[in-house]
C-alpha cells in the first residue's frame, strides 16, 4: 500500500502531488457523502507507525460498518414481517453495498468479514491436495459438507469410511507386497471419523501415527515411505461450549485416536461449527474451472514450497517447538498456494493468513493440554516487522473464557475457588474456616428459590405483558428435552411464533448446555413444501447454539391436543398452542411489539401447569 508522506528530500511538489493522487484514489472508489478528507490523513486516528495509523483505521471503519449491516438488516426485517413480504424478499444486505464514508470492503481489497473468514476456511480444506503429507481433522455439525469437498472435488482424493479402514488397505498388504492407499492418492480422506462408540485396530493407529509424524510407515519389511495427506471429518455430538466445560474438542473421537501423540500430529484443526449449513443458494449457476482441470493445478502446486514467504514480513517465536511450527509452515504454505500462487499477497494479507494457520495449530496444542497434562501450555506469537510480538487466540477462547482453559475434571466455580485460595493470604485458621462447608457460601444474597406449582391461569383478550418468557420460561428452565405438540403450526406466523419461542429457549440456557426441542405437527395440505423448507430452516438457524431441533408430521389427523412437555417432569396445556398474540398493525413497520412480545395484544387464552412428575418443580 502506497501512502503519502511528508519528505524533505522529494523534488519541489513532490509531497503535494503524492497526496492529490492519494485524494484522487479515495474519490474514485467512494460515493458517499463527505468524502472530501480522507481519514487517513486526519490526526483523529494518528498513531506511531504509518502501518498501525492504518491498522487503527481500518478496525474503527469495520465495526462501523458491521453496525450499519446489521441495522439496515434489521430495518428491512421490519418492514418485510410489517407488510408480509417473506415470500418476495429477504433482509440481508451485502457488505459491499452499506454506505458510509469508509467501507473496508472497497478500500484496498480488504474485506475483514465473517464471509471472508468463512471462506479461507473452506480454503484450509483443500490444503490436503496442495501439500504433501498434511494431517487435518475437521469437526462440527452436520450437513455442513465436510467429506463433499474429497468425494466430489479431484480425481486425486479418495474418501473412505472411518470404519472401512485396514492396514493392507490403507498401508501395505504383506502377503503380496501391493501398497495401499497412500500410495495411490494424493489425499485420503476418513470419513464419519467420529463417533466414540467405534472402535479400532491399535495397530492400525499406530502405523498412522508413525506415518503422520515421519512420512514413512513398516510392517516389519523395510520401511515405505509416500506422499499421501490425510484429512479426518466427523461430527461433533454437543456445541463448543459444552465440550469445554465438560470434556475438549476432541470429545467426539473414538477412544483409540483419543489419544496426544496421534492429535499432537495434526497440523490444523478447523472448526467445522463456524462453517454455514449447506443451501441451495450457495450453489453457483455461473461459470467455472471444469473440477479437473483446477485439480490438476493443485496437484502440481504440491510440489512448490511457500512456507519460507512470511520470513520476510513476520518471525515465528522460538519458543514454538519445532512440530508446532513445522505444522504453522505447512499450513501457512498451503493457503498461499491456494490463495497467492503468484506470489502477489502483500504483509496485510500475509499476517491474516498467518495468524490463521497459528491459530488452526493453537487449538490443537489447548485441547492436548486440557486431555493430557504433561503438555504445556504454550505461548503462540509472532514478531512483526516493528519488531511488537502480537500474539494469536482462537476464536473460541475469546467467546469463551470462563471455559477454555479449564483443565480436566474441572469446572468453572472449583477453579475460581481454587485461584482464590492460592491467592489468599489470611492466616492458616482463616484459610481453614475457608474451606468449611459453612464458609464457603457466597458473600452476596443466594438466589431465592421459586418453587413451581400447577395451576390454570386465564388470560383475559386484548392484554399486554405477555411473553413466552414470563408463561414458559421458569417451567422449562433446566429442561435438556422438551416437546411441543401442536397440529397447527403450518403457516408463516405460526412458525415465526416457534422460532421464537426457540429464541426464548436459548436466551434461557446456559451457552453450554444442550436442549433438544421436538415439535409434533400436522402438515399444511395447501402448501406443504413451503412449511418443509420453514421447519428446516429453524433446524439450520439452530446449528452451533446448542439447540437441537427436530420435528414431525403427525399422520393421524385426528390430534388437537396443544401442549409443551418437559423431561423436567411439567407439562404446560394451551388451549391456541403458541398462537397467543394478535396480528400486528401491518402498516407500522416501527411498532416495539414487532420486537418485544410484551408490548403485544394478546388473544384470549388459557394456560394449565401440570406436574407429571415430582422432580423438577424448583428453580432458581
Amino acid at each position: 500500500m502506497n501512502l503519502p508522506i511528508a519528505n524533505a528530500k522529494l523534488p519541489s511538489g513532490g509531497s503535494a502531488a503524492l497526496t492529490q493522487l492519494a485524494r484522487s484514489d479515495w474519490d474514485a472508489y467512494e460515493t458517499s457523502w463527505d468524502f472530501a478528507t480522507l481519514p487517513l490523513l486526519s490526526p483523529d486516528h494518528q498513531a506511531g507507525t504509518l502501518e498501525t495509523t492504518y491498522a487503527r483505521l481500518r478496525t474503527h471503519w469495520q465495526g462501523m460498518t458491521d453496525e450499519m449491516q446489521r441495522l439496515e438488516e434489521e430495518n428491512n426485517r421490519i418492514f418485510i414481517d410489517a407488510y408480509g413480504l417473506q415470500d418476495e424478499l429477504t433482509p440481508e444486505v451485502p457488505i459491499e453495498e452499506i454506505t458510509l464514508t469508509c467501507n473496508p470492503a472497497y478500500r484496498y481489497g480488504v474485506k475483514g468479514t465473517e464471509k471472508e473468514r468463512e471462506a479461507r476456511l473452506c480454503a484450509d480444506t483443500m490444503i490436503p491436495f496442495v501439500e504433501r503429507n498434511y494431517n487435518l481433522i475437521e469437526l462440527g455439525p452436520k450437513g455442513t459438507g465436510k467429506s463433499h469437498i474429497y468425494s466430489e472435488f479431484s480425481p486425486h482424493g479418495q474418501l473412505i469410511s472411518g470404519g472401512e479402514v485396514t492396514i493392507p488397505k490403507l498401508f501395505v498388504n504383506n502377503s503380496n507386497g501391493r501398497i495401499g492407499l497412500v500410495g495411490y492418492w494424493d489425499v485420503v480422506a476418513f470419513d464419519e471419523f467420529a463417533g466414540r462408540e467405534k472402535t479400532a485396530n491399535k495397530a492400525l493407529v499406530d502405523i498412522m501415527k508413525n506415518y503422520m509424524a515421519n512420512k514413512s510407515f513398516s510392517r516389519g519389511v523395510n520401511p515405505m515411505g509416500a506422499e499421501a495427506s490425510f484429512s479426518f471429518v466427523g461430527n461433533t455430538d454437543h456445541n463448543v461450549p459444552f465440550m469445554l466445560k465438560n470434556s475438549d474438542l476432541f470429545e467426539a473421537l473414538p477412544s483409540q485416536f483419543h489419544d496426544s501423540a496421534f492429535i499432537d500430529r495434526l497440523h490444523a484443526y478447523l472448526p467445522g461449527w463456524e462453517i454455514d449449513v449447506i443451501r441451495g443458494e450457495m450453489f453457483t449457476n455461473g461459470y467455472g474451472f471444469i473440477v479437473d482441470y483446477l485439480a490438476e493445478i493443485l496437484r502440481h502446486l504440491r510440489s512448490e514450497d511457500f512456507s519460507n514467504r512470511p520470513d520476510q514480513f513476520f518471525k515465528v517465536s522460538q519458543k514454538i517447538s519445532t512440530r508446532d511450527r513445522d505444522a504453522i509452515y505447512k499450513t501457512m504454505s498451503g493457503l498461499l498456494k491456494l490463495i497467492f500462487p503468484d506470489g502477489s499477497q502483500t504483509e496485510a494479507e500475509v499476517e491474516e493468513l498467518l495468524r490463521l494457520a497459528m491459530e488452526s495449530r493453537k487449538r490443537v496444542k489447548d485441547q492436548l493440554a486440557r486431555i493430557d497434562s504433561t503438555y504445556p501450555e504454550v505461548d503462540f506469537h509472532y514478531i512483526g516487522s516493528d519488531g511488537e510480538k502480537r500474539g494469536v487466540t482462537t476464536v473460541e477462547e475469546e467467546e469463551y473464557p470462563q471455559f477454555y482453559h479449564l483443565k480436566p475434571a474441572q469446572d468453572p466455580k472449583n477453579q475460581e475457588q481454587e485461584k482464590s485460595e492460592e491467592k489468599s493470604d489470611e492466616r492458616a485458621d482463616d484459610v481453614t474456616q475457608e474451606k468449611s462447608p459453612v464458609a464457603t457460601a457466597p458473600s452476596s444474597p443466594a438466589p431465592k428459590v421459586k418453587s413451581l406449582s400447577e395451576g390454570h391461569h386465564v388470560f383475559a383478550e386484548n392484554r399486554k405483558g405477555i411473553s413466552y418468557d414470563k408463561i414458559f420460561g421458569p417451567y422449562i428452565a433446566g429442561a435438556s428435552r422438551i416437546v411441543v405438540t401442536d397440529p397447527y403450526v403450518r403457516y408463516f406466523y405460526q412458525i415465526k411464533n416457534l422460532m421464537e419461542f426457540v429464541e426464548m429457549v436459548i436466551q434461557r440456557k446456559p451457552p453450554e448446555d444442550q436442549v433438544h426441542i421436538h415439535l409434533v405437527t400436522g402438515p399444511d395440505d395447501g402448501n406443504v413444501s413451503k412449511q418443509r423448507e420453514l421447519l428446516d430452516s429453524i433446524a439450520d438457524a439452530c446449528v452451533g447454539t446448542g439447540i437441537e431441533f427436530t420435528w414431525v408430521f403427525d399422520g393421524t389427523g385426528s390430534g388437537h391436543a396443544r401442549d409443551i412437555t418437559t423431561d423436567t417432569g411439567w407439562k404446560i396445556v394451551l388451549d391456541r398452542g403458541l398462537d397467543i398474540f394478535q396480528a400486528p398493525i401491518r402498516k407500522d413497520g416501527f411498532s416495539l411489539g414487532d420486537r418485544l412480545q410484551d408490548h403485544r395484544t394478546i388473544k384470549g387464552f388459557y394456560v394449565t401447569y401440570v406436574r407429571t412428575t415430582d422432580q423438577g418443580n424448583q428453580v432458581a
